[in-house]
This record gives C-alpha cells, structure tokens and sequence, in this order.
C-alpha cells in the first residue's frame, strides 16, 4: 500500500527568550520581531540547509522562494510573562507525540 502523505505536518515548536542579559546579569527586554520577518527568515534556512545535503536543487530552491504561499508559517503572538503559573502547567495537548508516516 501507498504511503498517505495528506495528514504529514513537519514542523518544529521554538521556547524563545525575548531579550538578553547584561554582563551585570540584568535581562533587557528587545521588540517583538515581525512574524513575516521571521517566516522569511527560516524558509531561507532550511532551503540552504536542503541544498547542502543535497536534497533540493539550488534552481528549484530559488523558484520556491518566490511562491507566494511557501507552506512556512510563524505563529509568535503567545507569551509567557515572568511568574505565569497558568503557562507554566503542560495541558493535555501539550506534548504529544504525532510519528512521521512508513515511507518505506
């Protein structure tokens, strides 16, 4: 039987700080980078990234690069604000285990 591929979802879930810290150890809090800047951003990185393993063609890398929907998406508008206990307790949903379909 053929591999069904329609419910197949890469995708990756990112904790990111939203500042730095100072040498004096005090955190700074920078400006929310625009969700499209971010989109743009990784879609460059994995395409290079398939090109030097060899798994996409540099042509066909740059053709995909001008497709108005990419496929990418960025969602960046949860926060977990410092003493959140609510955001801090695992619901249900929060890790789950989805395996990628038998390609073989």
């Amino acid at each position: 039987m053929a591999p069904v591929f329609v419910t197949f979802n890469p995708h990756i879930h990112v904790l990111a700080g939203e500042g730095v810290f100072g040498a004096d150890g005090t955190f700074t809090v920078l400006p929310a980078i625009p969700s499209r800047l971010l989109e743009l951003g990784f879609r460059s990185q994995v395409f290079k990234l398939l090109v030097a393993e060899g798994a996409l063609s540099e042509q066909l890398a740059a053709g995909m690069l001008g497709w108005w929907h990419s496929g990418f998406s960025v969602h960046n508008s949860v926060r977990v604000r410092a003493h959140d206990a609510d955001a801090s307790t695992p619901t249900p949903n929060t890790w789950t285990y989805h395996p990628a379909p038998d390609i073989a």
